[in-house]
C-alpha cells in the first residue's frame, strides 16, 4: 500500500505504454540504487576502498534486491530516503525530519 502522494512519482511512468513505462521505471530504480550506494560509500571509509560498481554488483546479488527489480517495487526510493536520513543524522540532527 502506498500513500496517495506516491501517485505523483508513478504518474509520469503510467502515461507511457506498459513495457516502456516498466523499463523506464526499472532504469529510474537502478539509478536510485546506484545513487544510494554512492552517498553511503562516500561516508563509510571501509567502502571507499571498493569501486562503486562492485558494491552495486553485490547489492544485485542480494535476493530482496532482485525481488524489487522483478516486481517493480518502489523500494529504492525508500532506500534513498533512509540513506539520506542516516547521512544527515551523522552530521546534524536538525535536518533529519526532511528526509523521513
Amino acid at each position: 500500500m502506498n500513500p496517495p502522494f506516491a501517485a505523483l512519482i508513478y504518474a509520469p511512468f503510467a502515461k507511457l505504454p506498459y513495457i516502456s513505462g516498466f523499463i523506464l521505471w526499472q532504469i529510474f530504480n537502478f539509478g536510485l540504487l546506484v545513487f544510494s550506494v554512492v552517498i553511503v560509500r562516500r561516508e563509510l571509509t571501509a567502502l571507499q576502498t571498493l569501486q562503486t560498481y562492485k558494491i552495486v554488483g553485490c547489492c544485485l546479488l542480494f535476493y530482496p534486491t532482485l525481488g524489487w527489480i522483478l516486481y517493480g517495487q518502489a523500494t529504492p526510493i525508500i532506500l534513498l530516503l533512509y540513506c539520506s536520513a542516516t547521512i544527515t543524522l551523522a552530521g546534524c540532527d536538525n535536518h533529519l525530519g526532511r528526509w523521513i
